[in-house]
C-alpha cells in the first residue's frame, strides 16, 4: 500500500463526551502506530444543521490538502482505538461500519445488494452494500472526487425519501465503487442516542 495521507472528517455540531474519548483515543493510536505508511494525518470538521452540505464541506477539506484517504465520523459514534488501521488494512476504496439506529427498535442500518438488512452480529469478513450509514466509513479520496456534485444530497423516489448517505452510495456504485461493510468492526462501533428518563423506569427490567 502507498503511503497514506488520512484526513479526518467529522460533520456535526457537538460530540458527546463518549464520544470524545473515542476521537482522541483513535488519534492517539493514529499517532502513536501508524498503519500502513501514514504520511499525514489532518482533521476536517465543519458545523451545520444541513447534513448533506456538512459532509460535503468536510470530504472537500480534505481533497484540498491533498488527502489520500477520508475518514468520516460522524460526531455522535464510538468506536475503538484502532478502528481506522482496522478499515485501513482491507485495501478498498469504501469501506464502512454497519451502524445501527439510536432509538427503538434498534436495527442495523446497510442493506446488501439483495436490499436485505446486513446482520452484522452473525455475518462475518466483508459484505457487499447496496447503501449503508456513513456515520464510521473510510473512502478513497478518488471515490469522492469521481463525483461532480451533490455527493450527498436528500431524494424523493418511488419508496419514499432517502437519506444523503444512501444517495452517496448509489453514486458510488454508479461511479463503479462498490461499498463493503466490515462486519467484525460494526458491533463495536456505538451510536450515543438519548433517552427520557421517569420513574416508570425505576426498578424495571432489562436485557
Amino acid at each position: 500500500m502507498s503511503a497514506i495521507r488520512l484526513g479526518l472528517c467529522v460533520p456535526g455540531e457537538s460530540m458527546p463526551i463518549e464520544s470524545v474519548r473515542s476521537y482522541a483515543a483513535l488519534v492517539m493510536e493514529l499517532c502513536s502506530n501508524r498503519p500502513y505508511g501514514l504520511e499525514r494525518l489532518s482533521q476536517h470538521l465543519f458545523a451545520s444543521s444541513m447534513l448533506p452540505y456538512a459532509r460535503a464541506k468536510v470530504c472537500q477539506l480534505a481533497v484540498e490538502v491533498d488527502c489520500t484517504h477520508l475518514l468520516l465520523i460522524d460526531s455522535d459514534m464510538t468506536y475503538p482505538r484502532d478502528a481506522a488501521h482496522r478499515l485501513l488494512a482491507h485495501g478498498r476504496p469504501f469501506v464502512a461500519a454497519n451502524a445501527t439506529t439510536r432509538r427503538h427498535p434498534i436495527r442495523w442500518v446497510a442493506k446488501d445488494k439483495a436490499g436485505d438488512v446486513i446482520d452484522s452480529n452473525s455475518a462475518r469478513g466483508l459484505t457487499k452494500a447496496s447503501s449503508c450509514g456513513l456515520a464510521f466509513c473510510l473512502l478513497e479520496a478518488r471515490v469522492f472526487a469521481s463525483m461532480a456534485p451533490p455527493h450527498f444530497n436528500f431524494e424523493y423516489g418511488p419508496d419514499g425519501w432517502i437519506g444523503e448517505d444512501i444517495y452517496f452510495c448509489r453514486r458510488a456504485i454508479d461511479a463503479g465503487f462498490q461499498p463493503m461493510i466490515d462486519n467484525e468492526l460494526s458491533p463495536d462501533i456505538g451510536h450515543v442516542g438519548s433517552l427520557v428518563f421517569h420513574g416508570g423506569l425505576v426498578n424495571a427490567a432489562t436485557d
